[in-house]
């Protein structure tokens, strides 16, 4: 729906799951799924909406 509504021409991704260090510690694989799955996403309905830059 943002890509439809909004027609934007650049995305700029600057969110991230965080948690401290300790969380981090105790949960990388999950934060790093995470936070890769989130990018890819996002990357991808950019493409798939004619996104023309997208800054990661």
């Amino acid at each position: 729906r943002m890509y439809r509504e909004g027609r934007p021409e650049v995305l700029i991704h600057l969110a991230a799951v965080v948690g401290g260090i300790g969380a981090n510690r105790e949960n990388p694989g999950r934060f790093f799924y995470e936070n890769a799955m989130m990018g890819l996403l996002l990357i991808e309905g950019a493409r798939r909406h004619g996104v023309e830059k997208v800054v990661v």
